[in-house]
């Protein structure tokens, strides 16, 4: 790719990019997709909501509350987290801490635990 096409690769890529977001947004809502951050953070699964398959591999997309803000978090179902968040979920639990410890795809690591009271 020469340099004097690099603007139109730019535009066409932007608008492909838009192009997807508009379908799936069409397809799935305006819900925004959830990335926690690091530290401590209260979730709430809506289990009223059936998880989809993700389109990536391995990863299901589950309807929860942040904040009182409805998201979808995808969470690889070949994880640990996952494995936990399906034994309390039996349970009947639905409102979780969520501790993500780590900064990088390398070194993070999260973990359940129930809220007091």
């Amino acid at each position: 790719m020469s340099n004097e096409n690099v603007p139109e690769w730019i535009d066409a890529e932007s608008k492909r990019v838009e192009s997807e977001r508009q379908k799936y947004q069409e397809e799935h809502g305006q819900l925004s997709f959830w990335k926690p951050s690091e530290g401590v953070q209260q979730i709430e699964v809506l289990v009223d909501k059936k998880p989809e398959q993700s389109k990536y591999e391995n990863k299901v997309e589950l309807h929860i509350l942040v904040n009182g803000n409805e998201h979808i978090w995808t969470v690889n179902t070949r994880s640990p987290l996952y494995r936990e968040l399906l034994q309390q979920l039996k349970t009947g639990a639905r409102k979780f801490n969520l501790i993500r410890m780590g900064t990088s795809a390398e070194d993070t690591r999260y973990k359940l635990s129930l809220p007091a009271g």
